[in-house]
C-alpha cells in the first residue's frame, strides 16, 4: 500500500463537518471504513491530481492527494 499522504473532507449536505489529514493510503482506508464507507483497495491508490467521492447514508467525503512534505522539503534541500 503507498504512503501518499491524503486529505479528507467529511461533510454532510454541503456542509464542512471536519478535514482529516493522513500520513498514507492505508491509513486514511481504514478510517474511511470505520466511517461505513465501502470501496475497493484500488479506488484511492495513487489519486495523482484526482480525487474520489464517497457516500454513507448520512457523509460525503471528498479524498484528494497531499503534497508529501518529506519530499517538498528534500527537494528543497537539494537546490
Amino acid at each position: 500500500m503507498a504512503l501518499q499522504p491524503l486529505i479528507i473532507h467529511k461533510t454532510k449536505s454541503y456542509r464542512l463537518i471536519a478535514i482529516r489529514r493522513f500520513r498514507s493510503t492505508a491509513e486514511a482506508m481504514r478510517w474511511l471504513r470505520s466511517e461505513g464507507c465501502k470501496f475497493s483497495n484500488d479506488d484511492l491508490s495513487n489519486l495523482g491530481n484526482d480525487s474520489v467521492e464517497l457516500l454513507t447514508e448520512d457523509y460525503e467525503y471528498s479524498i484528494e492527494a497531499a503534497i508529501n512534505t518529506e519530499r517538498r522539503h528534500h527537494v528543497a534541500r537539494k537546490k
